[in-house]
């Protein structure tokens, strides 16, 4: 059996319209901002390990340049000062790996596996390093963002930098922002709830009030009740049409009335004529 909303109070009515709308609302305003912020943390990482990248990059040309290894390994190892780098490489031109950085971390270790699947079909694939010699690539895999870039000098390629990122703490900041979102909204919604039911009782009381007025009238035939005078609003020009209409029909009775009395008094006279008549007849 459907609940159908023509039986709920006119207070229950627009308090939920009132609370949908405003659920809606900041649900929709919710979701824009959490996917903005999400899409900013990404967009933050993304742009801070390029950064990185560039500058590695950049202090391993000589490196690269004279085929110094050992050089190559020192500098990649300045980077277990950032926490969230679990693994670099440097390659050579061809894809050849010329010297490479693990993180000695649970986490490191836990993706080393999954990292060196991803670069080894990442290198066997001619037309991605193609890709990768006019832009540096950046994606996020399972666990890590994987950013590659070229080492250049005067237009010569020199080879490549890899740069893996840890992105936990990312998702953790994202399921946080997610749970303040979820939290807000309940917020919101109880305050909104509450605010509808004060709003909903400013325009359902005149209603209530003039429909109970009207019972009233249609019980007791009373047609000298009067509700106090409304406002200029819909409901305002409701309640005054009503009063206006409990004046015509109390006129209209008390005509009727009139008439009715002013007819039995002409019966009345009359019966006494004719019995006057009858009399003095007889």
């Amino acid at each position: 059996m459907r609940l159908s909303s023509n039986h709920l109070p006119i207070k229950s009515k627009v308090t939920l319209i009132a609370a949908i709308t405003a659920a809606l609302a900041v649900f929709g305003a919710l979701v824009f901002t959490a996917y903005n912020s999400v899409v900013e943390k990404r967009d933050s990482l993304v742009t801070s390990t390029k950064t990185l990248a560039r500058v590695v990059g950049t202090n391993s040309m000589a490196a690269l340049a004279f085929r110094d290894p050992v050089n190559g390994a020192e500098i990649l190892a300045a980077l277990k000062q950032e926490e969230q780098i679990v693994s670099a490489q440097l390659r050579l031109p061809d894809g050849n790996v010329f010297a490479r950085y693990s993180a000695n971390t649970p986490t490191g270790l836990s993706l080393a596996r999954g990292i060196e699947a991803d670069q080894e079909f990442f290198w066997a694939d001619a037309a991605k390093t193609e890709v990768l010699k006019s832009t540096s690539i950046a994606k996020f895999r399972h666990g890590y963002l994987d950013v590659k870039k070229v080492v250049e000098l005067d237009g010569r390629l020199l080879g490549y930098i890899e740069v893996q990122v840890e992105t936990s703490a990312l998702y953790a900041s994202i399921k946080r922002q997610f749970l303040i979102s979820i939290l807000t909204f309940f917020i919101a919604l109880a305050v909104a709830y509450v605010f509808a039911g004060r709003v909903a009782q400013l325009i359902s009381q005149p209603v209530e009030n003039l429909a109970g007025t009207m019972r009233k009238v249609s019980d007791e035939r009373d047609y000298s009740l009067r509700m106090p005078k409304g406002g200029s609003d819909e409901v305002g020009v409701l309640i005054n049409n009503f009063n206006e209409m409990l004046n015509l029909i109390q006129t209209r009775d008390a005509t009727l009335s009139e008439a009715k009395e002013a007819a039995e008094a002409a019966t009345r006279a009359k019966s006494r004529f004719l019995a006057t008549m009858s009399h003095e007849i007889r």
